[in-house]
C-alpha cells in the first residue's frame, strides 16, 4: 500500500486511522499486506501550512515517509488537456513521478 497524503488538516486527521486500518487487516484479513510508506502529495510549495502539514507528518511517521515529495505544478495539471505526445512540458511534469518510482521500488524489492 502507498499511502497518499495531500496537505490538508482532513487528511492529517484521518492518517492514523488509515494506518490503523492497513495493521488491522494485515492481521487479521491478509498477512501479505504491507504498507511502502506515506507519499506526500498535490503538496502547493509557497504555502506555509502545507509546509507545516508535510513536516508533521515527517516528524510523527519518520522512515515510513518517503522522501519524495509531490508538488502541484501546471505542466502535470495540463497533461489530461493536452496529452502525452507532442507536449514539450512532459518531462518537467512527470520528472517528480520517476523519482517517487524509483524510490518505491527500492522500498518494496
Amino acid at each position: 500500500v502507498v499511502v497518499m497524503f495531500e496537505a490538508s488538516i482532513f487528511c492529517y486527521g484521518a492518517l492514523g486511522r488509515f494506518l490503523e486500518t492497513c495493521w488491522h487487516i494485515r492481521e487479521r484479513v491478509n498477512p501479505d499486506l504491507a504498507v511502502a510508506g506515506i507519499l506526500r502529495g498535490l503538496i502547493d510549495a509557497r504555502r506555509t501550512d502545507n509546509k507545516a502539514l508535510i513536516s508533521q507528518v515527517a516528524d510523527q511517521y519518520g522512515e515510513l515517509c518517503f522522501e519524495t515529495i509531490l508538488t502541484r505544478n501546471a505542466a502535470a495539471g495540463r497533461l489530461p488537456l493536452v496529452g502525452f505526445e507532442n507536449n514539450n512540458e512532459l518531462d518537467r511534469a512527470v520528472a517528480q513521478y520517476e523519482s517517487f518510482v524509483k524510490e518505491l521500488l527500492r522500498r518494496v524489492e
